[in-house]
Formats: structure tokens, C-alpha cells, sequence
């Protein structure tokens, strides 16, 4: 339903009028229905909450109260002990038609029995309560109770009896229930209501994912990346077994008794435990009588094998007492590829090319890659016994520190020795993959440490703990599958509102705080075209024109067949991005803040600023925060270190746009005129970059002549000149000289664009497209830059990569510089990627819609990043000169290839033979008609934008589009912009009449004026008045 009646209003920390909908920011919103419906809900539930003798729902349960109250059916995510069962127990009781309850075991059966009628005692809701035995069996099959208690064998037995179905039906530890596949439909089809399930990891199939996602629009997505994590992961290179030992000791000796020694597959533990024990270390063998005497601090270690279904990996849970995890090696895993097997899924899923027809030819790639991933490879007679690093063990064995009790949870430290070098790096890229970046050992203090394994146990005996809860809002709905994963994997919710916009939401808990992510897609209003008719005051092109300043007229974005636009047109088919706001207005009634992720920039800002505007009304707190890499590490800063929303970057953001509005269709109102046709436009910077285009390519059509020059003594170098020089020339000062060669710095967006143009013929959009890709994927650091400094997590990703591929010579970390000029972006940072993985190891994990030019740029991105953190090479060149020309220096050979290994930036021409000094040669010459200058590429206006300083990273790709896409320049198949004569028409008018408006000088001038607006240097209502004066004075 369309809003019949606008509201508007100026408001904010500068001024911004906007065209709102109905739904005002006054307490009026309290007399909405669905508000008073949720109030009247809610305070009920707190009420049964507080009899029970809870002070209120924590807000896990308040979240999802709120769904239970729009959705009804919700699956509950998270650790033990934050209320799952108290809620679910509680909504059974609240449910007004049947309700059951399914558990795993009889004795938790039993014990829910017992609370729920401890529960009903308390509340009086006059509910018959039935647990399942052979007495109540006839009772519950004839559908006479209220709720009813089952295990799931009973539910099974069940299922073929009754006629009734469950209004609610509630599965406590869903993981355990859909390991017969079949359990979770047989639910479904008896449930006429909603469900609640309680789940850790939620593994059931693809096939029952869709069922619910079909009947109930909500799902469960794993992730590799494990959830919350209170451990310190350290890790030391052993040079032998005796220095293990040795650094062993010391650390148990330092962090007391309570530590779990896990040993690689083949390890001898009585060997081992026999050396712990000469120096003092009170160890045992790890199984169910010697776990008592960890407890009771009879001795100070357990010991057992890094196996995954291993008793001390997964068979304990003593939060009290296991304090720090040592494994001596990396924990390794192992399978067999047998030769008669089909090979093909195993394949694709390491190698991805076409698998080998022969065995031989399979077993030999296998062996010749086994080094690069640190895999152990041993043939047998069924086929290759396969050893490899196992992570999953290690996060598994290493959680037994750090446990959640119901009060908080317990720290814990994970040390990892190991003496093979290669195989170290190669865990610790693998454990980056999961969000783990152990530390060295000699960094760690601990002492500190140890104070804080101990300090957290103590804290356990507090009554109660705080938990929190977060609606965070970032741009796209990739961002948001890319976050959860990031956090553990989540809950996702898909909505469909009034107006026909398909939502996802993801809910994932994340320790103590449950986030709710949500994208904007994009910008979520605009300035409209023209003002309403009621409009008080002069508007100029959707910008109202005051006494007091210039205050653009914003309303919601609205989309119609690919169209966005303002303020409607006699068009009411259409979705406006009101009904995302008002998604999220809602959500925040049950949530204890809001947290908005725009990108990192100021046009990230403008958007934060524009969202949190609609949406301030409904939440006390209101954070920014922005993270310019999507890893785990950088997600957890970014929200330990929110801000409020910075106005002079918004300010600079609005003042571009309003700039870019007034001058853009000023300019393309003439042109319609002059030129009379639709649909052309002109802008302060797209103009003066046409000009550009059009001057080299008048250039390229005049010709000159030249000489090519062929010398006798070096393979494949040419050389050109003016004038004709002499066949016979005599070479004198000959020298050979062997230098260092530093590698380029990181990318920069410009550097970038122009290598995806030069190298993989990528066009400017569509090098912009993939790098958003691979930046909401968490593959590298954000894209729009003009900064080429390396973090301290940057210089990580680099050495764990180069020292395991190359060795510990290779890496030379760089940090490189500030950004490279005056009006670089606040980014701050190169573009990197965020992980030690290569282009082959990328398509591992890459998302299954990604296209071979995803991995060709982030391949690309890669090997640069690496060069620029790698070692020089030596380059051994050539110097002469000849008579009538000038001094010449020609690479001639590679004496150490350093980061040429990754990056190649340098061509070599080589001797043929060394000239001696004074000897007179004969060269070849050849008379060739060249142009005076070559047109443009979409590389050289990107860096003539970045040189004259009219540009940005943000604005490189979105200008040349443009252009293309007026039809005022086309590409050739060589890649040369050529201008098409209504670009050159386009230009010959605005260059003739307006050409302060389209001057570069007068642009790059106001563009740092802008800068200056976000860095507080300059008033941005003054300079949208000298714009004002410039335009309509």
C-alpha cells in the first residue's frame, strides 16, 4: 500500500531535508497495532519470565520472542547455557493448542518433565503436562494433554499412531535428532503450527534445509570458520626434538598444573610421557581414570593423541580444570585415495582441472604438489596413503579450554611446537583460513597469560552475565553471508515484504552477543529530480535554495525494471527501499542496538548517515563501525571500536553530490538544447576526461617518422630514434653492472584498474565488479584506495605464505607508504589479500558463482601483493653509448630472481655477445611511420585522472562508464578509446561555452576543496555558495 500523505522536515547533526513516509520519528509510533500487539506480547512473556524468577528475557530470548511474535518459527543458535531450553519450555506453556517437546535422551526427558511442571506450578496456566511412558502412551496418542514430552525414539514410535498435529513442536539438540534424516520431515508433517529448534551446528541435509526454508522461510548455513573463541593460540619452531622437550617443559613448568599434551598419529605415549617426567612434569596417560586426577590437581598433564573422536579431543568437559592445551607436532590426518575408486568429486575438489585419465598420471600430480600443501604421500597396494595438517582437530582439541558455563567464558592458551618447518607454515596458512593467527611463543608474556586463565575460572562464579544484541547493517547481502560465515555460520531468515523486496537476514551468535545482519543494498534515498508541489521554499534541481543555505530534498530509493529513481511518476509499480527501512525498524524493537558496516569511505558514510537517519527514532544506540578487510580479526576491532557517524565526511559526501546534480544537469539541459536529442549528459569531471580522449586521438591521426634500430649483439631489444643514424657505429663506455631491482608496491585502485587492463584486458567496470566480489568475500582488502601501506596483518599474510612456498630468504616485508596523495581516501590500506592463499589454492574456497576472471584478478592482486613483500632481485645490465644517440642501459640477464618469482615487471634482452670497448659494428635500420601519439586506454585516463587529480577510487570506473555508455567514445579491439562524433560534438560545445565548468584545473580545485570539507579545513555551505554563484550568478 502506497503512502497517501509526506511529511517533511529538516533534522540531523547538519542540515538535511527529507521527504519521509507516514510512519513519523515521534512518540506517535507507540499508537501503530503492530506495536502495541508486540508490546502486549512481550510484557506477557517478561511477566512469566519473572514468576519463574528471571528478572527479564536476556536478549537472546527478546530476539527471539520478537520472531516467535512475527514469524512464529525460529531456530535458536548458540552456545549452552543462554537460555535456549528456558525460552523453548517457556513458549510450550504459552502455546494455545498442542505443544511437544522432543529431546534426545529419557533422563533429559525426565528432567524437562520436572521443570516444565515446576514451571506450570508457578504460572498457573492450567496446562496438562504428559511425559511419554507406557502409561501415558494411550493418553498422548488420543491427544489429551497440553504438552507432551518425547524422546526420539517415542516420537518415532508415535508418528505412524496419531491424528493430531502439534501447533508448536520443539526439538531440543536438533543435531542429534536429524542424524536419522527422516526425523525432521516426520516432524514437519505432524506440525500444522510452527517449530522452535535448538541447535549448535544445525548439520541436517540440503534437502530438509529447502523444506524449511519452503514451509517456514528460515535456515541454517555452516561455515569452516569456527564461532567464539577465548584462546590464545601461540606456536614455536623447534630446532630438534630436544628443544621441543625443552620448550615443553618450560611452558608447563610456567602455566601450572591443568594442560592437555596432544601427540601426532604414531607418536609413542608412554615414550613420550617417560621423557616429561625426567624433567619434572607429573604427566599421564589421558582416559576416564586419570581425567579425575587432573581435576583434583594431582598432576599437571594429560596426554593423548591429536585424533578427532579422540577421548581427550572430544570425550571431556572439565572448564574448571583444562587450562592450556599443548600439541607436540602438528596434528595430522590421513585417508586413502584407492586406485579403483572414482576420483572425480575428490579431484575437482583439490585440483579443478580435468582429471587424469590414468592412475599414474593421478598419482603422479598428487606427488608432485604434495611439498606445496604439506602432505605426506606413501603408496600402497589399495593406492596413496595421504597424510595432511588437520585443523579441525587442532580447533576441536584446543576448545577444551575455553568453555561457556553459564556465567562466561573461560580463557584459555593453545601452544603448537613442531621441528619441520614446512610443515608449521603450512598449518599455520591453513589456520588463517578458519580465522586463527596463533602468535610466536617468545612474543607471549606468560605470566599474563596464566593470571588470565586463572582470573576467568574465578569469574565463573558470578551469578549472571550480560548478553547483547545487535541488528548491524552493511551494504550488500553478500557482505552478510561473508559475515556470518566469518562469526560461525548462522540462522537466516528470507522475508518477502508488501512491496516486493526478497530479504535475507542472518542471525548468529557470537558468544555473549547475538548480531542480526541485514544489507541496505546500496544507497537508500536520493535527491529527488524535481520538489513537490508543495514545496515552501525555491528548489534548483531537487536542491532547496534558503536563506540560511542549500538543502538537498532526499526520499527513498525506488526500483522498476532496473530503474532507480526518487519521487514516483505515474508509476506505482515499483519497490521502494521504505520497506527495507521499515524491516529494520521493526527489528530493532528487539535488539539492543544498531551497528551500521558501510564501506569505509564517504560515500560508506553518506549511506550510514542516511539509513540511521530513518532508523535513530527506534534504538538508543546508534554506532558506526567499518572494517577494511572482511576477516574475522578485523570484524571483532571494528566492533570493539565504534564510533558516531562522522558529519564532515557526509558533509563532503553531499556536497559532491549536490555539485555533481547542479553542474550535471545544468550542463545537460544545454547540451539537449544545443544538440537537440535526450539522453546525453555532461559533468565537471566526465568532461574534461572526454577532452583528453579526444586530443590523443586527434594526435594519433598525424604520423612521423622514425628509425628502428637493430643491434647485432642483443636478442629482441629495438631501439627508435629521430634522426637516421649511420650503419657503421662504433659502441663506446661499454659496462656491466649488477644491481638490485625492488619490486612495485601493492595495488593501489589505479594501479590496479591499469594492470586488469593491460595485462588481463579487463575493462575498468568490470575489474570494479570482481574486486567488489572478492572484497565482500572476505578475498582481499577494500578495493578503493589510494593507499599503498601494508598492516601489521598484511606483512603476516605475506611471511607465512613466502616462507613456506620459498623459504625463510624470501620474505622482506615492506611497509611502504601513506597514501600517494593529498586526496587519497580514507582507506588507508594497499589492496591485499586477506589470506596466505594463491590463485590455485583460491578456487578451494571460493563461492561456487565465481568465474574464472574472479580468480584471474585475485591472481593477479595476489602475486603483486607478494612481490612488493618479497626479497630484490639482481638484475645484471648492460651500458653503452653510440654515436648520435643518446646513453643506453639494457637488462641482460637475471642474476637472483627474488620477487620475480611472483611478479614479472621485467623484460630481459640477452647478449648475444659482450661488445668490447671502441669496436664498430654494423645495426640495422629500418624507416617506420608512427603516430604522434597512440590514442588513450582506459588505463592511461585512469592514471591521467589520478595525476591531475581528478578522480578518485571510487569515481575512476563510474566516470568511464559513463562515457561509454553515452555513446561518446567506443572501444576498438585494440583497447584505444576513439571518440564518436557526438562525443566530439559533446565537447566542442561544452569546451566553447562553459569551459570553466569542464577545465581539469577548476576541477582538481574543487575536488580538494572537498577533501578539505572531511578533514574540517573547509565549510561546505560556503563552498556550495561559490558553486551556487558559479552556476546560476
Amino acid at each position: 500500500m502506497r503512502r497517501k500523505k509526506r511529511e517533511y522536515f529538516l533534522r540531523g547533526g547538519i542540515d538535511f531535508t527529507t521527504a519521509t513516509d507516514e510512519l513519523l520519528y515521534t512518540t506517535k509510533v507507540k499508537e501503530k497495532e503492530y506495536l502495541k500487539d508486540w508490546f502486549l506480547f512481550y510484557h506477557k512473556r517478561r511477566k512469566t519470565f519473572r514468576h519463574l524468577g528471571f528478572e527479564t528475557p536476556n536478549a537472546y530470548q527478546r530476539y527471539w520472542l520478537y520472531q516467535r511474535f512475527k514469524n512464529g518459527s525460529i531456530i535458536m543458535n548458540g552456545p549452552v547455557g543462554i537460555g535456549k531450553t528456558t525460552f523453548a519450555l517457556v513458549e510450550s506453556l504459552h502455546c494455545e493448542g498442542r505443544s511437544m517437546v522432543i529431546v534426545p535422551t529419557r533422563t533429559l526427558a525426565e528432567n524437562i518433565f520436572e521443570r516444565l511442571t515446576v514451571y506450570e506450578e508457578k504460572i498457573r496456566m492450567g496446562k496438562k503436562i504428559s511425559l511419554y511412558t507406557p502409561d501415558t502412551k494411550e493418553n498422548i496418542i488420543k491427544g489429551d494433554f497440553d504438552v507432551a514430552v518425547l524422546t526420539s525414539q517415542a516420537f518415532r514410535l508415535l508418528y505412524s499412531q496419531v491424528s493430531w498435529k502439534a501447533s508448536l513442536s520443539i526439538v531440543d539438540d536438533v543435531d542429534a535428532f536429524v542424524k536419522n534424516p527422516r526425523n525432521l520431515d516426520r516432524v514437519l508433517d505432524m506440525t500444522d503450527g510452527s517449530v522452535i529448534l535448538s541447535s549448535a551446528t544445525f548439520k541436517a541435509s540440503p534437502k530438509q534445509k529447502k523444506k524449511l526454508v519452503e514451509k517456514f522461510r528460515i535456515s541454517f548455513k555452516t561455515s569452516r570458520s569456527v564461532g567464539f573463541r577465548n584462546i590464545e593460540d601461540l606456536y614455536s619452531e623447534a630446532e630438534n626434538e630436544e628443544d621441543l622437550y625443552d620448550e615443553l617443559t618450560d611452558f608447563i613448568k610456567h602455566m601450572g598444573p591443568g594442560g592437555l599434551i596432544f601427540l601426532p598419529r604414531g607418536t609413542d605415549e608412554n615414550q613420550f610421557i617417560e621423557q616429561l617426567e625426567k624433567r619434572g612434569i607429573r604427566a599421564e596417560k589421558g582416559d576416564e581414570k586419570t581425567l579425575k586426577l587432573l581435576e583434583n590437581g594431582n598432576i599437571d598433564v594429560l596426554v593423548g593423541k591429536a585424533a578427532f573422536y579422540g577421548v581427550l579431543v572430544r570425550g571431556i568437559d572439565l572448564p574448571d580444570s583444562i587450562r592450556y592445551t599443548v600439541f607436540s607436532g602438528v596434528p595430522r590426518g590421513e585417508f586413502v585415495l584407492k586406485k579403483d575408486e572414482d576420483h572425480s568429486r575428490w579431484w575437482k575438489m583439490f585440483f579443478k582441472d580435468k582429471l587424469p585419465e590414468s592412475w599414474d598420471e593421478i598419482k603422479n600430480r598428487i606427488v608432485e604438489t604434495a611439498p606445496q600443501r604439506a602432505w605426506s604421500v606413501e603408496e600402497t597396494e589399495e593406492g596413496l596413503k595421504i597424510t595432511y595438517p588437520d585443523i579441525t582437530t587442532y580447533i576441536q582439541a584446543s576448545g577444551r579450554t575455553s568453555r561457556f558455563t553459564g556465567s562466561s567464558f573461560t580463557f584459555g592458551v593453545s601452544l603448537l611446537l613442531e621441528t619441520n618447518k614446512n610443515i608449521l607454515y603450512a598449518f599455520l596458512r591453513k589456520a588463517s583460513l578458519y580465522g586463527i593467527a596463533p602468535k610466536l611463543l617468545s612474543d607471549a608474556d606468560l605470566n599474563v597469560l596464566r593470571e588470565k586463565t586463572i582470573i576467568s575460572r574465578k569469574e565463573t562464579d558470578k551469578a549472571s552475565i550480560t548478553f547483547k544484541s545487535y541488528l548491524m547493517l552493511v551494504e550488500s547481502p553478500h557482505k552478510i553471508e561473508t559475515i556470518a560465515s566469518l562469526l560461525g555460520g548462522g540462522v537466516f531468515r528470507y522475508i518477502t515484504t508488501p512491496g516486493g523486496w526478497t530479504m535475507s537476514i542472518a542471525e548468529v551468535a557470537y558468544g555473549t552477543t547475538l548480531f542480526v545482519i541485514g544489507a541496505t543494498i546500496g544507497h537508500t534515498s536520493d535527491i529527488v529530480e524535481t520538489a513537490p508541489d508543495s514545496w515552501p521554499h525555491k528548489t534548483v534541481y531537487g536542491v532547496s535554495v534558503e536563506e540560511t543555505g542549500y538543502y538537498p530534498i532526499m526520499d527513498t530509493i525506488k526500483m522498476s525494471n532496473g530503474t532507480a529513481f526518487v519521487l514516483p511518476q505515474n508509476n506505482n509499480d515499483y519497490r521502494d527501499k521504505l520497506d527495507l527501512i521499515k524491516v529494520y525498524r521493526e527489528l530493532l524493537l528487539a535488539v539492543d542496538g544498531l551497528l551500521i558496516a558501510t564501506d569505509p569511505d564517504s560515500e560508506g558514510e553518506r549511506i550510514a548517515y542516511e539509513v540511521g537517519a530513518y532508523l535513530k527514532p527506534f534504538t538508543e544506540k546508534l554506532k558506526r563501525m567499518e572494517f577494511r578487510e572482511i576477516t574475522r580479526k578485523a570484524l571483532m576491532a571494528a566492533i570493539n571500536s565504534t564510533r558516531n557517524i562522522d558529519t564532515k565526511r557526509v558533509e563532503a559526501a553531499l556536497t559532491r553530490r549536490i555539485e555533481d546534480r547542479w553542474v550535471g544537469f545544468f550542463l545537460s539541459e544545454q547540451l539537449m538544447k544545443h544538440l537537440k536529442r535526450s539522453g546525453i549528459s555532461g559533468g565537471r569531471v566526465q568532461s574534461p576526461v572526454l577532452g583528453w580522449i579526444i586530443e590523443r586521438y586527434t594526435l594519433s591521426r598525424r604520423k612521423k617518422t622514425m628509425f628502428r634500430v637493430l643491434l647485432p649483439f642483443l636478442e629482441g631489444f629495438e631501439l627508435e630514434t629521430e634522426n637516421r643514424p649511420p650503419e657503421m657505429v662504433t659502441i663506446k663506455n661499454v659496462r656491466l653492472d649488477t644491481a638490485d631491482k625492488n619490486p612495485l608496491p601493492p595495488y593501489t585502485t589505479d594501479s590496479m584498474l591499469a594492470d586488469a587492463s593491460r595485462i588481463l584486458k579487463f575493462s575498468v567496470s568490470h575489474t570494479m565488479n570482481l574486486a567488489q566480489d572478492l572484497f565482500e568475500e572476505g578475498f582481499i582488502t577494500y578495493h578503493r584506495t589510494d593507499s599503498t601501506r601494508v598492516s601489521d596483518d598484511g606483512m603476516k599474510v605475506a611471511q607465512i605464505y613466502l616462507k613456506e612456498r620459498f623459504g625463510e630468504d624470501m620474505f622482506s616485508g615492506r611497509r611502504w607508504g601513506i597514501p600517494s596523495s593529498e586526496h587519497a581516501q580514507q582507506a588507508h590500506e594497499c589492496i591485499r589479500p586477506t589470506k596466505p592463499v594463491d590463485a590455485r589454492e583460491f578456487w578451494e574456497i571460493a563461492p561456487s558463482n565465481f568465474t574464472k576472471d574472479h580468480g584471474k584478478l585475485y591472481g593477479l592482486i595476489f602475486r603483486r601483493f607478494m612481490a612488493s613483500q618479497s626479497t630484490p632481485a639482481k638484475i645484471k645490465t648492460l651500458s653503452f653509448t653510440i654515436e648520435s644517440i643518446d646513453s643506453i642501459s639494457v637488462p641482460v640477464e637475471i642474476v637472483k630472481e627474488g620477487y620475480l618469482k611472483l611478479y614479472t615487471d621485467q623484460k630481459i634482452y640477452p647478449l648475444k655477445h659482450l661488445p668490447e670497448e671502441g669496436e664498430t659494428v654494423r645495426i640495422s635500420i629500418e624507416e617506420i611511420s608512427k603516430p604522434l601519439a597512440y590514442p588513450l586506454k582506459e588505463e592511461d585516463v585512469i592514471r591521467m585522472m589520478k595525476e591531475k587529480a581528478i578522480g578518485r577510487p571510487s569515481t575512476y570506473g563510474k566516470i568511464l562508464e559513463v562515457i561509454k555508455t553515452r555513446n561518446y567514445v567506443r572501444v576498438s579491439q585494440k583497447g584505444f578509446l576513439i571518440p564518436t562524433k557526438l562525443g566530439i560534438a559533446v565537447w566542442n560545445f561544452l569546451s566553447k561555452n562553459y569551459r570553466t565548468f569542464v577545465s581539469e584545473e577548476r576541477t582538481a580545485e574543487l575536488y580538494r576543496k572537498m577533501d578539505a570539507i572531511e578533514e574540517g579545513r573547509q565549510k561546505y555551505m560556503e563552498l556550495l555558495k561559490g558553486i551556487w554563484n558559479e552556476i546560476f550568478s
